[in-house]
């Protein structure tokens, strides 16, 4: 009986969706959404060019979207969808304190690495309990070099720590910006990568004298619980030796190997992606060519520093792909090979003492013209992945050295660097490219430096 009431059931609900098509008249557009809609007859006899907003390239894919679109009350849906998002975000956040209040207190979470983890609102406003991997804890000391910090009596110079918690203003306008594209477009998933840099730890509070704050941590907190998050961890110091450079702020080929594999974990929970992959050489140019790398800070401190790094880059099987160049103001795509493999390979790269390497190789783009183009901001179309994804990767420098491994797992990558976020529109990229993934990466500037931010069509947190 219950059986035969719920085929009932089911087969009412068909009728009345299928009668919602039927005598809803078709619209081509949303005023309320200020966009294109996919009508049915665009899924086989009037497609949509490619360039167009809705373009899709198979009937069924169209035909899935047709569905959505002329939905009967999709206005009044996507008038009430912000509210009810929210209310049932606060419900969670709300529900989730309550029984981890009730599960934790007294008591430490055995999930985090084995350290005592209970609900603490002052030191995990948010959520009362961290949303990122613990960073281990350990003493050391640092002294002044100039104007920066070398660690202990080594040759790794850093950034002074970060005695200040991150602006809560500023974190919480870049956590705006996220919830707009998440109301927009709420089929986008999100994910933040933090590279934790030396002055990110806590490794110096008893030489200072009191408790750092968890920078990350606190920007954890500030973002949407939609929003997945991780963060580079290494444990000591030959930890944190092995993943940095000595003379430069970005991390070494084993920092961003563990970092793309990180990335790749995170992404790999929510989607088929293709095999993570290993490097298919690893090139060293510093014993091939001679080169000694003095990067960023060598540079900064000139003759009160003379340390310096090997440059070691590792190769992967990238597949068959397409790489452009954008045009920031014309949206141009123009033909470029991304990074300078032959350059380095031949050992035709310049090695003055001072040039800067890292920047170099990954930052620069040859296009078929002769030229090179390096504003940053590059398409990347693999022909070998069909995971039917497409990715928009925010990042600092970091990123440049795992823009190409971890954008060859999905169809298609956009990589933009955060200097230009304010030359773009960010819901037309998601739109003209069909983002369904924007990762954000990098050393902390991309959550909380005012003039990083994603700008919008609407004009959305505009003064």
């Amino acid at each position: 009986m219950k059986t035969k009431v719920s085929v009932i059931v089911l087969l009412l609900i068909e009728v009345v969706c299928l009668a919602s098509y039927i005598f809803h008249e078709t619209k081509g557009t949303s005023e309320l959404e200020n966009r294109t809609l996919m009508t049915f007859d665009m899924v086989i006899k009037n497609p949509p060019a490619e360039d167009s907003i809705v373009y899709k390239a198979t009937a069924s894919e169209r035909f899935e979207e047709a569905l959505k679109d002329q939905f009967f009350g999709r206005d009044w849906v996507s008038l009430h969808y912000v509210d009810y998002t929210a209310f049932l975000d606060n419900v969670y956040v709300k529900g989730k304190r309550t029984i981890a209040s009730v599960l934790t207190a007294g008591k430490s979470n055995g999930d985090m690495d084995e350290q005592e983890v209970t609900i603490d609102y002052d030191r995990w406003p948010v959520y009362g309990l961290p949303r990122l991997t613990i960073f281990p804890s350990q003493n050391y000391t640092y002294s002044k070099i100039g104007n920066l910090s070398r660690f202990g009596d080594t040759d790794y110079i850093f950034d002074d720590p970060i005695v200040n918690p991150p602006d809560p203003v500023q974190v919480a306008d870049h956590a705006a910006q996220i919830e707009h594209i998440h109301e927009l477009y709420p089929d986008v998933n999100f994910y933040s990568y933090y590279v934790s840099s030396l002055n990110s730890t806590n490794w110096f509070d008893e030489q200072l004298g009191f408790d750092t704050p968890d920078y990350f941590e606190l920007i954890a907190q500030s973002m949407p619980i939609y929003m997945k998050t991780s963060r580079l961890i290494y444990q000591d110091e030959t930890g944190y030796e092995s993943m940095f450079y000595k003379s430069d702020h970005h991390w070494s080929c084993n920092g961003f190997m563990q970092g793309y594999e990180d990335i790749y974990n995170m992404l790999s929970e929510d989607y088929q992606l293709s095999p993570l992959k290993t490097p298919v050489k690893i090139w060293n140019f510093s014993d091939l060519y001679g080169i000694e790398y003095r990067g960023s800070r060598a540079s900064n401190l000139q003759e009160l520093y003379d340390g310096y790094d090997e440059f070691i880059v590792p190769e992967y099987d990238l597949g068959n792909r397409e790489c452009y160049s954008i045009d920031l103001t014309t949206g141009e795509e123009i033909p470029v090979t991304l990074c300078l493999w032959d350059t380095y390979k031949n050992g035709e790269m310049y090695k003055e003492r001072y040039y800067n390497h890292y920047i170099v190789f990954y930052c620069s783009a040859l296009g078929e013209d002769g030229n090179y183009y390096s504003n940053e901001y590059y398409l990347i179309r693999n022909k070998d992945s069909h995971t039917g994804h497409n990715l928009l990767f925010v990042t600092d420098s970091t990123g440049r050295a795992i823009r190409d491994v971890l954008g060859s797992h999905f169809d298609t990558e956009i990589y933009l660097d955060y200097r230009n976020m304010s030359q773009v529109k960010v819901d037309e990229i998601i739109e003209k490219y069909n983002v369904d993934t924007i990762v954000m990466n990098g050393l902390g500037a991309v959550w909380t430096g005012k003039e990083y931010s994603f700008h919008f069509t609407d004009g959305f947190g505009e003064e």
